[in-house]
C-alpha cells in the first residue's frame, strides 16, 4: 500500500485530530484540572513529537534494504504497534536518564525547568523548550531501539504482514485500519499513560 498518497495523507490527519481530541476528553475529565496554558504546554509536546515519530515510523516502512521487503502498511502497523507498548516503558526509562543528565549541564538550571509538567509561575515559554527538547530526544531514542529490534530480529517484519492478511487486496481498507483505527487505538491509550507521566 502506499504510505503517502493523497488518501493515505487524508486519512492521517483525521487520525491526527481525533487523537488531539483524547487529549482534550482526558482534560475535561481530570479533577482538579490543569490551568489551560499548563495543560497546552503539556499536550502540545506530545502533539508534536507525535507527528515526529509518525515521520519516523513512515520513513522506517519504506526502507527495502532487506532480503525480505514486507508491505509498508504491514511494517508500519507493526512500528506502532512496538512504539505504543514496548515503547512507553523504554520512554519513560530514557526521559528519566536524559533529564539527569541534563540536570548537570547549564540548561538543567533551575532544577525545576526541566522537571517534566513544571513551567514556572507564571508559566515559562522557555521551560516549555527545554523539556520539550528532552521528551523529543527520549523519542528518538526510544525509534532507535525500535530500529535495532528490526534489525535484530528481521523476521519479525512478517508478524504484520501475517497481521494484515485479512486485508489483502484492499489497498484502501489497509490504510483505513493501519493508519487510523488502529492507531486511533493505540495512540489515544499511549497519550493517556505518558500524558499522566508527563504532567505535573
Amino acid at each position: 500500500c502506499r504510505l503517502l498518497g493523497p488518501f493515505a495523507l487524508l486519512v492521517q490527519l483525521a487520525l491526527g485530530g481525533l487523537a488531539l481530541l483524547s487529549l482534550v476528553y482526558k482534560r475535561w475529565r481530570e479533577r482538579p484540572q490543569r490551568p489551560l496554558k499548563i495543560w497546552a504546554f503539556d499536550a502540545s509536546k506530545q502533539v508534536v513529537g507525535s507527528v515526529l515519530v509518525h515521520l519516523a515510523n513512515v520513513f522506517m516502512s519504506m526502507l527495502d534494504d532487506e532480503p525480505y521487503v514486507p508491505n509498508p502498511c504491514s511494517f508500519y502497523l507493526l512500528n506502532l504497534a512496538i512504539d505504543t507498548t514496548l515503547g512507553i516503558p523504554i520512554l519513560i526509562i530514557l526521559l528519566r536518564v536524559f533529564t539527569a543528565l541534563v540536570s548537570y549541564t547549564p540548561l538543567g538550571k533551575p532544577a525545576e525547568s526541566i522537571q517534566s509538567g513544571h513551567y514556572g509561575s507564571p508559566p515559562k515559554a522557555w521551560w516549555w523548550v527545554k523539556q520539550s527538547i528532552i521528551y523529543f530526544c527520549g523519542l528518538f531514542g526510544m525509534k532507535i531501539c525500535v530500529l535495532v529490534l528490526f534489525l535484530l530480529l528481521p523476521w519479525i517484519a512478517r508478524i504484520g504482514d501475517w497481521a494484515l492478511s485479512w486485508t489483502d487486496g484492499n489497498e484502501k481498507l489497509q490504510i483505513v485500519f493501519v493508519m487510523m483505527l488502529f492507531p486511533l487505538i493505540m495512540n489515544a491509550m499511549q497519550y493517556y499513560i505518558i500524558d499522566s507521566f508527563i504532567k505535573k
